[in-house]
């Protein structure tokens, strides 16, 4: 679940500089009971800043996307472009 966590709190850094209002937790519900999971995003800010600056390096096209294999790579019509780079 940290990918989920460090997803939370990318979501909720970039909603904190639109609003300029600072969340110290949030919150992720699952299951099909919704049960909530508490997070304190001070231990996931330095990771969200990371994904937040290279988010902004790729919409100013000062850097390309990072490719990733994943299990339909095998099917995809831009396998072989993918792996070229």
């Amino acid at each position: 679940m940290t990918v989920e966590k460090i997803y939370l709190a990318v979501q909720t850094l970039i909603l904190s500089k639109l609003t300029k209002i600072n969340f110290e937790t949030a919150r992720i519900f699952y299951g099909n009971e919704f049960k909530t999971l508490k997070i304190k995003l001070s231990s996931y800010i330095k990771e969200a800043d990371k994904i937040i600056e290279e988010l902004e390096k790729i919409t100013k096209k000062e850097s390309e996307p990072k490719i990733c294999k994943n299990d339909y790579c095998k099917i995809c019509e831009f396998e072989e472009l993918c792996y070229a780079k």
